[in-house]
């Protein structure tokens, strides 16, 4: 099965222009690969005076591209994608928050499925990794995670994630190193309890990068839902 679709996007005003279009592509080619493809081109023209307060010029030109493959199989799932977003690209239109970027993600999951009556439903083991690059080839975001998901009796769940992140701004680099996990079950019909947890740094005040930053610890209280009884 293939699609192909074509958009345009675009507005104007006295001194002002943003017009937005490009294609897009999506094949499948059996029950477990697919491949998505999309391009867009912008063109904008600001006021003198708001390029000026952006400081950039009054116009600008750009390009997107996504390519996205993917495969889905009951024990194993692949993703790859890449995005490529040139810095004078606008989408006025859109939620477009960042611009040049060279985007790669690479994610991996292994499941492993239960039979009727053993100690879990489905077990699921996952990788990401993500590096983001400027069109200057300089790395500005690198981004690993590792997650191990249980599912299993008693509609038990446990998931836990190990993240590390590295970024750059304002030309200093940045790394954090944080993990999350979550726990749930529901040993009496119509009940359901669990625990949320997160440990490590988690985000950085850009405001006040003078300061140590010290690891933060959090543990959300435990949560308690009782289903109505119908």
């Amino acid at each position: 099965m293939s699609t192909l679709g074509f958009l345009y996007a675009g507005r104007a005003g006295e001194g002002y222009g943003n017009h937005l279009a490009g294609a897009d592509a999506f094949q499948r080619f059996d029950q477990k690969n697919s491949l998505t493809l999309q391009f867009l081109r912008s063109e904008t023209r600001y006021p003198a005076d708001l390029a000026t307060a952006l400081g950039q010029g009054e116009k600008q030109g750009g390009n997107a591209l996504l390519l996205q493959f993917s495969y889905y199989s009951r024990n194993w799932i692949f993703g790859l994608y890449y995005n490529d977003i040139s810095p004078g690209f606008r989408a006025d239109f859109g939620y477009v928050p960042r611009v040049d970027i060279r985007e790669g993600t690479a994610v991996a999951y292994r499941q492993f499925w239960g039979r009727p009556g053993q100690w879990f439903n489905m077990i699921r083991l996952g990788l990401l990794g993500q590096a983001v690059y400027d069109h200057k080839s300089n790395l500005t975001d690198r981004i690993l995670i590792a997650g191990f998901l249980y599912q299993g009796p008693l509609n038990t769940l446990f998931n836990i994630h190990a993240n590390s992140q590295h970024f750059l701004y304002n030309g200093r680099t940045f790394d954090l190193v944080n993990s999350d996990l979550m726990f749930q079950i529901s040993p009496l019909s119509g009940a359901l309890f669990g625990w949320q947890a997160k440990v490590g740094v988690e985000q950085v005040d850009i405001t006040r990068l003078n300061r140590t930053f010290f690891p933060e610890i959090g543990l959300c209280p435990p949560i308690v839902r009782r289903a109505p009884r119908w």
